[in-house]
């Protein structure tokens, strides 16, 4: 997303440095964002590949991205700024858990002692935050996840949408799948809908259950597109409150009707339940009886209004304003 607004701004296509791992997010396949990723066997030829940059933008305050963003801002006498898209920081501290954070200080001290140079490190850095939510928990500007490009047109192309609940994303531990299955499965068979999930099939999958496994970028929103429903289950951990999954954004745009967890950051996202329906986390019953709501009416307004909102403030022409000036604070001014 930044990389597409820096394009937009005037600045060109930048490159993408990366120390590791061996491809790029299964979120971004395929993208024109992922032509520009480029891996560098060090940090020498990461810094020399640096060397015109006005600007080093941290992708997550995480040890594999900041502390080489640290060494070649050092190096290179450049100023940095973060993006941060999840509460990273907060969570390998255990920020809400005191019994967890002391434990987790006891059995991986070494762990907690590279969360707590993190934090103290990128202090007087400025952060981007994916949502305001994460924004008052870490400090620094709310420039959330935005659509455009091909990326946008994909997802408000022509074609209906078919009558299935989606999980269209990564299927982390947090992220309530389990839930999401318990609750289709529930709805009685003559009207149960089929559910696509983009992950690998488990032992038990089910009939109704179409399991895709990773999908690259484009493909992931078509998908979206064609999904009646999108489904957003997560559990109400320390994790999830402070995220705002990408996808709420995608269905949104492609009045695909989102059926979500009530936690801050996605209760922001659709504008305290006016763009979408809140379920409490967790809750198998509350939510099949938003499943069976939204298959049964439609929703149609709730889809008008969560593509406008979508349009209002997930666009790249609704946050170039906000990155350009984040930009310009964190270089000084330039």
């Amino acid at each position: 997303m930044l990389w597409n607004l820096a394009e937009l701004a005037g600045w060109g296509k930048s490159d993408v440095i990366s120390l590791n791992g061996d491809g790029v997010y299964s979120a971004v396949l395929g993208s024109d964002f992922a032509a520009y990723v480029k891996k560098y066997p060090g940090i020498d030829e990461a810094t020399a590949a640096a060397q015109g940059a006005d600007l080093v933008v941290c992708i997550n305050p995480l040890p594999d991205s900041f502390f080489p963003a640290q060494v070649i801002c050092e190096r290179l006498h450049k100023p940095m700024m973060i993006d941060c898209d999840d509460p990273y920081i907060e969570d390998g501290l255990s920020w809400q858990h005191p019994v967890r954070r002391l434990a987790k200080e006891v059995v991986r001290h070494q762990v907690v002692a590279t969360w707590r140079r993190i934090r103290r490190e990128s202090a007087g850095i400025l952060f981007t935050t994916s949502n305001p939510v994460l924004a008052q928990m870490r400090g620094g500007v709310s420039l959330p996840h935005v659509r455009g490009g091909r990326e946008l047109a994909i997802l408000t192309g022509d074609g209906d949408a078919q009558p299935v609940v989606s999980f269209i994303g990564v299927p982390r531990i947090y992220k309530g799948i389990k839930v999401l299955r318990a609750a289709v499965a529930s709805i009685p068979a003559a009207r149960r809908p089929q559910l696509l999930i983009t992950a690998d099939a488990p032992p038990d999958a089910r009939p109704h259950e179409q399991w895709l496994g990773p999908v690259p970028q484009d493909e992931a929103l078509r998908l979206i597109r064609r999904s009646a429903i999108s489904c957003v289950p997560s559990f109400d951990w320390a994790y999830a409150r402070a995220q705002m999954p990408l996808k709420i954004v995608d269905a949104m745009f492609a009045r695909s009707l989102v059926v979500a967890s009530d936690l801050p950051a996605i209760r922001w996202c659709l504008d305290d339940g006016r763009c979408g329906l809140l379920v409490r986390p967790g809750s198998v019953t509350a939510l099949r009886e938003a499943l069976e709501q939204a298959l049964d009416d439609g929703a149609s307004a709730m889809k008008d209004a969560a593509q406008q909102h979508a349009r209002d403030v997930f666009t790249f022409d609704a946050q170039l304003d906000t990155f350009v000036a984040a930009c310009q604070l964190a270089a000084g001014g330039h």
